[in-house]
């Protein structure tokens, strides 16, 4: 940290001056582990991301395609569960209200049209 102003100038400089792929190659060879710091968009289009269904594209009522990421748990004697898109707001209201707390569902309509939900 003593030299950090005068290294890092220096350092970014010698960096760009050659390919991500250019210093991996050279570390590699060293022996240093390393890897590639990716944006957030190279990392979404890793293919194994991409072969462990971890990144999906679904139909949205409202927003049309969506990108959503898919569950990291894979179990081989398990099926897996389908991904949905994100619900629309209110879409369960029915099943939360109603189903799991017991309201009748004429005092959920009453609460529907007096805007409290």
């Amino acid at each position: 940290m003593q030299n950090h102003e005068t290294l890092h100038p220096f350092l970014a400089a010698l960096f760009r001056s050659q390919s991500v792929q250019h210093w991996l190659g050279l570390l590699r060879k060293a022996g240093i582990p390393c890897g590639q710091v990716r944006t957030v968009a190279q990392a979404l289009e890793d293919p194994q991301l991409q072969a462990r269904d971890m990144i999906l594209d679904l139909d949205h009522p409202k927003a049309g395609r969506v990108r959503v990421t898919g569950t990291p748990i894979k179990l081989s004697e398990v099926e897996s569960i389908k991904a949905t898109a994100p619900p629309t707001h209110g879409q369960h209201n029915r099943e939360v209200f109603c189903g799991l707390l017991g309201l009748p569902a004429a005092e959920l309509e009453s609460l529907r049209s007096e805007g409290v939900i």
